[in-house]
């Protein structure tokens, strides 16, 4: 019998290298687990003719041995030794799972005929077959009471139950990569940063750790890990676990909810666990055991539910809910957990009313109820301002929570690098700082600042002769919401590279002189597109406004009017960069225009603004631009 080429056992090596795999006891035993799965994977080939002509291929279970992993991780067996001698606990604990799992992967085999039991008993050091034999001398198990084929199935069992599960419920990572892999069919690509999310969550799991912030950059897979596969390992440890899971959205949460589902009714998930939903309804379901998961938006009523729903109702419902899965979480062992992800929206955490509606609705139905320091906590989210969520409690409850901060850019050594190559390289997160300084320093840097100083800081560029080009004259126009606010319309020559200003009409003149000024300006500067805000009467202005440039002979104007919904205040910071940058003025516009010049230029980020009208038209040029760009790139796509 002989050994074919296939069997190149020396070319084995772990992916990470000896210095690496030896750096902590996580990375040590994850070599381990993955060269347990090599040699699952990888049978010992020999070709056997048994004296016949015709040659076959037969496959060995290969057992697990110490030489093995020595080889697995580029070191020596003199080599692991001195290291085990000189180890810590920590270290040591792992090494001894290690032994205990090759020492019962051989005995088991030997026990049932995978491998031979002489050879078995001097490779553990049995002196005889006491080990392996019963009373009298007798076999534990006949030697011949099973087939190969059984005794290869009994093993394949074996396997499965031992090492499969064992590998995806040693850490939050390895149940991630494991079912990634079985929904998408490809590998989950790991970042440093996702290895220490998920130790700080597989703190969580272990009770060491009840309340945790984890804040990170928006599509860097803090879903995936802390909320999707998080909950459905938590329920793997114990299907009569129960979580409560917030976000801003309703749709959101529920989107994650069928997500976590769907883990759950994996044919792999169910082979491995027992955790089965009963339901398919994704905001409240149980498990066959008790389990079970309730999703809710973290805005409550405003965003949460239907309508026809009387608030008091709603109310009452959603406590008497999580009331119910409170007191099963809320226990010594492992219950569930709490998990909050971005429960508020970027867009609306420059607004006081919204902030402060999420931070007391975290106080009124979460931190009321959580009176024992056995319920865990975990939230995740990109930081969006200084009194989020993260920044009420942490300076509401100073010491209490444990916080894992991930910057985009961090310094190692005095070199700035990038937190993941993979979906930002160095260069491209610092084209995002230069597009909007303070949603990265937020978002992506985790370092809320206060707003201060002028929105408009950079100045406005200005021009004295529009270049040739590509142009499209158009306006915009925000009529009076009241009495003292300004009706604004600006016309401008849309270019590819930049919006250049023609004229404004800035007035707080009632509409019998509005209406006829702007279909003036209109006519007058021969305005192809003209967009109105129908908002509180727009609707009629911008009829009365299209009648007028009829009667002037002015047929080219085509006026369009759509209610503005988005908050002023948001849309103004949001877009504050790329009006400075896309906006250019005429030279001398300073004097051309002095009241709205002054408005723009005194316009400040934090504090009470007189005025915001010129503000609100120039944002809604770069919002109809962003629209048009949107558009033509989905039409490119489909060329």
């Amino acid at each position: 019998m002989a050994a074919p080429e296939g069997n190149k056992f020396w070319m084995l090596r772990s992916k990470h290298g000896r210095d690496k795999l030896f750096t902590t006891p996580e990375l040590l035993w994850e070599g381990a687990c993955e060269y347990f799965q090599w040699c699952e994977n990888n049978p010992i080939e020999a070709q056997d003719n048994k004296g016949t002509k015709n040659v076959n291929t037969v496959r060995f279970n290969r057992p697990f041995t110490i030489k093995g992993f020595c080889i697995f991780c580029d070191a020596s067996e003199h080599w692991f030794t001195e290291f085990e001698n000189a180890a810590s606990e920590d270290f040591l604990v792992i090494i001894r799972k290690i032994r205990d799992i090759i020492y019962t992967q051989k005995f088991e085999g030997a026990i049932i005929g995978i491998y031979n039991a002489n050879i078995i008993a001097r490779s553990l050091g049995l002196s005889e077959h006491s080990e392996l034999t019963g009373k009298g001398g007798k076999d534990l198990i006949p030697a011949r009471t099973l087939s190969k084929e059984e005794a290869q199935q009994l093993w394949n069992d074996l396997r499965d139950g031992k090492f499969s599960k064992t590998w995806c419920l040693l850490s939050t990572l390895n149940f991630t990569r494991y079912f990634f892999y079985i929904k998408n069919k490809r590998d989950f690509v790991v970042g440093e940063h996702h290895r220490k999310v998920c130790a700080l969550l597989d703190d969580v799991l272990s009770g060491k750790v009840k309340k945790v912030i984890i804040n990170i950059a928006p599509r860097y897979s803090k879903t995936e890990l802390a909320v999707k596969n998080f909950i459905a390992m938590g329920l793997a440890l114990n299907p009569r676990a129960k979580f409560i899971h917030l976000s801003y959205s309703d749709d959101l949460v529920r989107d994650n909810s069928g997500e976590i589902q769907n883990i759950l009714l994996e044919p792999e998930y169910q082979r491995l666990f027992l955790a089965i939903p009963t339901s398919t309804n994704s905001k409240k379901w149980y498990t066959k055991e008790g389990g079970g998961l309730y999703a809710v938006s973290s805005a409550g009523q405003v965003t949460g539910f239907g309508a026809g729903l009387v608030d008091e109702e709603i109310d009452k419902d959603e406590e008497e809910i999580i009331d119910e899965f409170m007191s099963c979480i809320d226990t010594e062992e492992f219950g569930g957990a709490i998990v909050i992800d971005d429960p508020i929206k970027p867009d609306d955490a420059l607004s006081p009313v919204m902030r402060n509606k999420i931070n007391n609705r975290f106080d009124s139905t979460l931190r009321n109820r959580v009176n024992s320091r056995n319920t865990p906590i975990v939230i995740i989210m990109q930081r969006v301002h200084e009194e989020d969520l993260c920044g009420f409690l942490l300076s509401n409850e100073p010491g209490e929570w444990t916080v894992l901060s991930l910057p985009c850019i961090y310094e190692e050594d005095g070199e700035e690098k990038a937190l993941w190559p993979f979906k930002h390289t160095l260069e491209e997160l610092k084209k995002l700082r230069d597009i909007n300084a303070y949603v990265f320093d937020t978002q992506y840097m985790q370092d809320p600042r206060p707003l201060a100083g002028l929105m408009y800081e950079q100045g406005f560029k200005e021009y004295e002769i529009i270049p040739a080009g590509m142009k499209i004259r158009k306006s915009y126009t925000d009529t009076a919401d009241e009495g003292s606010d300004y009706l604004c319309s600006v016309v401008y020559d849309e270019m590819p590279h930049a919006n250049y200003i023609i004229d404004v009409l800035y007035t707080q003149k009632p509409m019998e002189f509005t209406e006829p000024a702007t279909a003036e300006q209109f006519t007058k500067h021969k305005v192809n597109q003209a967009m109105i805000e129908s908002n509180n009467g727009g609707r009629g202005f911008a009829r009365a406004v299209e009648k007028q440039c009829r009667e002037m002979g002015n047929n080219i104007t085509k006026i369009k009017w759509f209610h503005q919904s988005e908050n002023k205040i948001v849309r103004i910071f949001t877009q504050s960069a790329a009006v400075q940058n896309l906006c250019i003025m005429p030279k001398n516009w300073d004097k051309m225009w002095p009241i709205f010049y002054k408005s723009l230029i005194n316009y400040m980020k934090i504090g009470k603004n007189e005025h915001d009208d010129a503000e609100d038209v120039l944002t809604g040029i770069i919002e109809q631009r962003k629209k048009k760009a949107g558009k033509l790139s989905s039409l490119v796509g489909h060329i």
